[in-house]
């Protein structure tokens, strides 16, 4: 999730304050305004969660399975958070009244980019749930090994909503910004 949001809704905010006083129409506006509104407003918890996901791996590396399956619980209850606020989230910006075709459009491609995105970061909780439970065998490095590929393709698929997400958001700044 490096780069969520390369671009600011807050930059359709502000061109649309000046499209308005150039005469665009107040319906287009106000719904650009209330969308932009509520995307910007979710943009810092999008950068907290992509900023304690990059910082999970950072530090002392675990040098024995007892550290592993601690460090996999914090993972755990990260994820999950991470999730769950992604999911607070895509309530809201659902949650806004819109009546313009392209805008309602918008608000849903960007709402199932969230939502992809947060399955990808609960999924990825579950992984390490599993890799917590993990007994000292010799299947174990087998078992380690593919809960580590499903990461990272789990990372690669949140990665790719999370670009879908910013691309929606250029795409929406351009729309609100057109006279």
């Amino acid at each position: 999730m490096h780069g969520f949001h390369r671009y600011s809704a807050l930059t359709a905010f502000g061109l649309v304050i000046a499209t308005f006083i150039t005469g665009c129409g107040e319906s287009k506006v106000t719904q650009c305004n209330k969308l932009a509104d509520i995307i910007n407003k979710g943009e810092p918890t999008l950068n907290k969660v992509a900023n304690e996901m990059g910082n999970l791996g950072k530090g002392k590396q675990p040098s024995n399975l007892k550290e592993v399956k601690e460090q996999a619980l914090k993972g755990v209850a990260l994820f999950n958070k991470a999730a769950s606020e992604m999911d607070g989230l895509t309530q809201q910006i659902k949650a806004v009244k819109l009546e313009d075709e392209k805008l309602l459009g918008f608000q849903k491609r960007y709402t199932q980019s969230l939502g992809e995105a947060s399955q990808s970061i609960r999924d990825m909780g579950q992984q390490m749930n599993d890799l917590s439970k993990i007994d000292q065998t010799p299947a174990s490095l087998k078992k380690i090994a593919k809960i580590q590929s499903n990461i990272e393709s789990l990372a690669k698929k949140g990665d790719k909503a999370s670009n879908t997400a910013d691309k929606v958001v250029g795409e929406l700044n351009s729309y609100c910004n057109a006279k």
